[in-house]
């Protein structure tokens, strides 16, 4: 499930439950869909991308991809058909242009559209601020355009811990992958060291402490963040891919399951 990309898809999808939770509106079940199936598609075309330009594999993610080539294909297309379907059921033509940008930068993460050797991924110090800002885009706007609510100081507080969460629980993922990244490409574990990679995301953590304290402060918002604090400290001594995959990326699942609870 983790190699697949289902878990992601499902963290996405608990991100955006979360905004619904924490602003007490009832959730939309095609916008849930719909972050579904994108999520899902992109980060499965992401891996395809890779797997046809890139020679090597460097673990078992890629090995994995290379047995089921061909059914990602087939899921990417029908996940790409049902997002595309979903959106326009939900959101209006002025919704898709204003979101469009925010689009080409997922799609655009990965592909050599522009360069046959670089993506928006490779440019210096770029990947985790792209990946940061849109699933705060998917998980906060989405719901607040659905719901038809203004851009008020809520937005910017949940827009915020959510840009801030993501990208702190996000250097992890550059501190495995800092001997398989280009050089060029200058993330933040390659240019500050692995130690000041993980203290930086510690400090992002604690700002989402804050955020939440002196905005929505509720058991369901501060337990994770204290989880997600002990696995970032553990980053500093190579662990296995699951941990990063399987167990960061669960604590997002946390969110809405405690707001829910509590």
């Amino acid at each position: 499930m983790v190699f697949s990309n289902l878990w992601i898809a499902i963290a996405a999808v608990g991100l955006t439950l979360n905004t619904y939770l924490l602003l007490n509106r009832a959730v939309n079940q095609d916008v849930v869909l719909l972050v579904f199936f994108a999520t899902f598609s992109i980060y499965n075309l992401q891996r395809l991308v890779k797997h046809y330009f890139q020679n090597k594999n460097y673990s078992n993610r890629h090995y994995w991809i290379l047995e089921h080539v061909k059914v990602l294909e087939f899921l990417v297309l029908l996940s790409s058909v049902a997002s595309v379907y979903l959106f326009f059921e939900t959101y209006s033509l002025q919704a898709f242009l204003y979101l469009l940008p925010f689009s080409m930068v997922s799609i655009l993460y990965s592909v050599t559209l522009f360069s046959k050797n670089k993506s928006l991924r490779d440019l210096p110090f770029a990947k985790i601020f792209l990946i940061s800002i849109t699933w705060a885009v998917v998980s906060v706007v989405l719901p607040f355009l659905e719901l038809e609510l203004s851009f008020d100081y809520a937005f910017v507080q949940l827009f915020l811990f959510n840009f801030f969460f993501i990208l702190a629980i996000t250097i992890p993922f550059d501190i495995r992958d800092v001997g398989l990244d280009h050089d060029e490409t200058k993330t933040l574990p390659q240019y500050f060291g692995v130690n000041k990679a993980v203290d930086l995301a510690m400090w992002l953590l604690s700002v989402c402490l804050l955020i939440s304290i002196f905005s929505f402060f509720t058991f369901g918002q501060i337990i994770p963040l204290v989880i997600a604090l002990i696995l970032v400290l553990k980053t500093k001594k190579k662990q296995p891919e699951l941990f990063y995959s399987g167990l960061i990326d669960g604590v997002i699942l946390l969110f809405p399951l405690l707001n829910y609870l509590f």
